[in-house]
């Protein structure tokens, strides 16, 4: 009985320190995550804006979950583009591009509906020329209000999540530094053909 005790205490103890600590832990996050790429803002922002190009460079294919349907709705680039998914391991869920800036880039609305969790996020992808690159900075914020679950879960965001936008950053660099030089290419022949 004395053990049966001891051990009662020692949940019931645990419960409230995650209770208590969960409430004085910050509603907010945000997670992060910048490359350089060899790309001028446009060639960039034609892979971003556009939805149906987002496969190109997600992290989150169907090659991670063969169950992963995308549809789209409204136009094809720009604000108002939205774009919805679903999938056994992902849930259901949408992204709908809210301002879109070609100098600037794309803010995005986004909602995740895993059945009992459900959540509303704001993204960005923001442009800042450098010299000869753009860099390119994805970040990712929610709210969680009050709830302790979800105020819990966010300290792990920035390494869960992170590293897909990390992985995200690096198919896009990839995706839209061929597309800058294969540009280039077709702009160095026209200016020879002229020359001739």
């Amino acid at each position: 009985m004395k053990v049966l005790k001891n051990i009662s205490i020692a949940v019931g103890s645990l419960l409230v320190l995650f209770i208590v600590v969960g409430m004085l832990l910050p509603s907010k996050w945000e997670v992060s995550r910048s490359i350089n790429i060899a790309a001028n803002k446009e060639t960039i922002y034609s892979a971003v804006a556009n939805l149906h190009r987002f496969i190109e460079w997600s992290p989150w294919t169907g090659e991670e979950d063969p169950s992963l349907v995308y549809t789209y709705e409204g136009p094809e680039e720009g604000v108002g583009a939205k774009q919805n998914w679903t999938s056994e391991k992902m849930g259901k869920g949408w992204l709908e591009i809210s301002e879109a800036d070609p100098e600037k880039g794309i803010i995005y609305k986004l909602f995740i509906d895993m059945g009992r969790w459900q959540n509303n996020l704001e993204g960005q992808m923001a442009f800042e020329a450098l010299d000869n690159e753009t860099k390119v900075t994805w970040t990712d914020r929610g709210e969680n209000g009050a709830n302790i679950v979800k105020k819990w879960m966010a300290l792990f965001m920035n390494s869960m999540l992170g590293k897909d936008l990390e992985k995200g950053l690096t198919k896009l660099k990839s995706l839209t530094e061929k597309e800058a030089q294969e540009g280039h290419k077709e702009e160095v022949k026209e200016e020879v053909a002229q020359a001739e």
